[in-house]
Parts: structure tokens; C-alpha cells; sequence
């Protein structure tokens, strides 16, 4: 399994601090990221989408606390939990910059709860096992060189019956020249060529991320199977890109359960698509709907359960909070992201 580098995580951070002052109007670093206007009206479409899918979630039957959301950003996916669904949980992301400005978006987008937020590193999630019965994520894993190792914490922290969801990730195409990384906002060039659809077989997105050493991964359908292989159950839904046929596969025991029909295939396979999941995790519900989800922290170190005060008792480290957002960085790391905030 491959892991994710240092480099990658400092380019997050340090990217991800520019592009949320960008967000606010406070500066503009990136002429082809979104400005302010532009981002309320992209959240605002995610809210709608992450309603649709709650609302689908409910109908099978998945619980949706407590929960733990990954990537989570400015929490604005967590709040709709909370508001909506009265779901508990935490909101996760290695960025505290974005977790930091939850409130001002929160406002914008007319959200009344701002969910409890952890700044924290995806493969040490700092949680004891067996804690969640709902955790899910959003254009996350493809910030990873292999899925497989954020999905086996996933797996670890979730409790036994509950559901894992994830959506909006990409899936990757044999047929791309690979020239050159695009912008979000493409320039005038490049929306030329998108007129012709030669565009998405020549090029791929992400520039001002790679640019900042940030990953910008599409895995194929053999890599999202064999990440998945941790889970007792599982429908996953492909979609070729940007239409085709969608295939709906539930997981078997047999190697190679992941095989759309032979039309999605050919499609992804030309021209890309996305990916859909809802994966389960063994056993039974113990309905922790009325737990107290602080009992759920756990040293990222060690992970033994923590006092109320952010206190190891086994390895005697101390964690911090600040503006209200747990740090629960192993120390090296918290290091190397957050320098300013090691000794206050």
C-alpha cells in the first residue's frame, strides 16, 4: 500500500489556508479557484446533492448517528445532519484553516449547527474502535495514492452493523493523453477545446493543487474493489463520465466482484466516471444514538481513550483546542503542519 507524504500534507495545509482567505475576500491567490460568490453558490449545489443522498440513505435504512464525516471541510455536509436528521458526530479535516471559518459559512448558507470539529490525520483517525455507527466522505479519497489504508481506519472506527457512504470520486480512464492538469475555472483556450469533447481525453483536473504538491489521484475499478475487500457487504454504483449506462454491483465473496456491466466498462474505460458506495460493516447495531460521542476520542498515537481534558493516560500526551477545534495531531506531525500552535 502507498501512503500519503509529508509534503503532500504541508501542501494541503498551506494550500487550503490561501484558497479559504480567497473564499472570504481577502485575497486573491488563485485567478482560477472560486471567489466568494462562486463558492456559496458550489456549496449550496453540494447541500442539495448531500440531501439527496441522506434522504436515499434513510430508505435503506442506515443509521445516521453518531457519525463521523471525513474531509468535512467547512462541516456544512455534517450540519445538514444535525439540523435535519438530529444526527451527533464530528466533522473531520486536516485543514484547521477550513474548520476554522465552519461559522461564516454556516451563515451564509443559512445553516443553524455547526458540528464539533477535529483537525486530525485521516490514517490515524483519533477514535476507538468500533465507535461510529455512520461515517462517510466527499471528494476525499482521491487526495490519497491508495484508498485502501483511509478505508481500513474507517473500517476500525466503525461500529459493528454500521454503514460507510461514500460519493462524488472519481474513477479512472485508459484513454487520456495526460498533457497537461486543468484548472477548476478553465481558461478560454482550454473551454475552446471542452467545445470540441476533446478536452477530457487530453487533459486532467487539478493544477492548483498538484501545483501546491497535493494529490489529485482516479483509481481503477480493480483499486476501488480491492479496497472495499475489509467489508462484509457492499453495493457500489458506477457511472461512465459525463453519461452513459450506470451499473449497480452488490459485493460477493468471490475476487473480482466488482464488474460493471460490459457497457459502464467500456464507457469508463474511454471516457472516465464516478463511483458511489455504501458499504457495511459486520454485526449488529448496539443503537449508540444517545452515547456521549466525546467517549469516542481516543489518542492518535496510541489510541487509548482519552480524559475529558485531551490527556493520554497511557503515553501522557496532551492535545489542544483551538477556537473550539480539537487538534489531534500526533506531535510530529502537528509539528510540521502547525508550527505556531505547538507550545501555546
Amino acid at each position: 500500500m502507498q501512503y500519503q507524504k509529508i509534503e503532500n500534507k504541508i501542501g494541503e495545509v498551506k494550500y487550503r489556508k490561501k484558497l479559504t482567505k480567497q473564499y472570504l475576500g481577502k485575497n486573491k491567490f488563485f485567478p482560477s479557484e472560486p471567489d466568494t460568490k462562486e463558492i456559496i453558490s458550489a456549496l449550496k449545489d453540494r447541500i442539495s446533492s448531500t440531501k439527496n443522498d441522506f434522504t436515499f440513505l434513510k430508505k435503506q435504512d442506515v443509521s445516521l448517528t453518531p457519525y463521523l464525516e471525513i474531509g468535512a471541510e467547512f462541516g456544512h455536509r455534517a450540519s445538514i445532519l444535525e439540523e435535519k436528521y438530529n444526527s451527533s458526530g464530528f466533522a473531520l479535516d486536516l485543514s484547521l484553516e477550513s474548520l476554522t471559518q465552519a461559522p461564516f459559512f454556516a451563515k451564509k448558507l443559512k445553516l443553524k449547527k455547526i458540528p464539533q470539529r477535529i483537525c486530525a490525520d485521516a490514517y490515524h483517525l483519533p477514535f476507538l474502535n468500533n465507535s461510529f455507527e455512520f461515517v462517510f466522505c466527499y471528494q476525499t479519497l482521491h487526495h490519497f495514492p491508495d484508498p485502501s489504508p483511509i478505508i481500513g481506519e474507517i473500517y476500525r472506527v466503525l461500529a459493528p452493523g454500521g454503514h460507510f457512504f461514500v460519493n462524488e470520486e472519481p474513477v479512472s480512464q485508459r484513454l487520456n493523453l495526460n498533457l497537461w492538469r486543468r484548472p477548476t475555472k478553465l481558461r478560454a483556450w482550454e473551454k475552446a477545446i471542452k467545445y470540441t469533447f476533446i478536452l477530457p481525453f487530453v487533459s486532467t483536473i487539478g493544477k492548483t493543487e498538484t501545483n501546491h504538491r497535493i494529490l489529485e489521484e482516479t483509481f481503477n475499478i480493480k483499486t476501488w474493489e480491492k479496497s472495499l475487500n475489509c467489508f462484509e457487504n457492499a453495493t457500489v454504483w458506477l457511472k461512465p463520465y459525463p453519461f452513459g449506462q450506470e451499473s449497480k454491483i452488490n459485493k460477493k465473496k468471490s475476487a473480482g466482484w466488482l464488474k460493471p456491466n460490459p457497457l459502464t466498462r467500456s464507457l469508463i474505460n474511454l471516457s472516465g466516471g464516478g463511483i458511489k458506495i455504501l458499504a457495511r460493516k459486520g454485526g449488529k447495531l448496539q443503537n449508540k444514538v444517545n452515547s456521549q460521542i466525546e467517549s469516542f476520542l481516543a489518542c492518535p498515537l496510541c489510541r487509548k481513550i482519552m480524559t475529558p481534558k485531551l490527556f493520554c493516560s497511557k503515553c501522557r500526551t496532551g492535545y489542544q483546542s483551538f477556537k473550539r477545534i480539537k487538534l489531534l495531531l500526533e506531535k510530529r506531525l502537528m509539528v510540521k503542519l502547525y508550527p505556531k500552535l505547538t507550545n501555546v
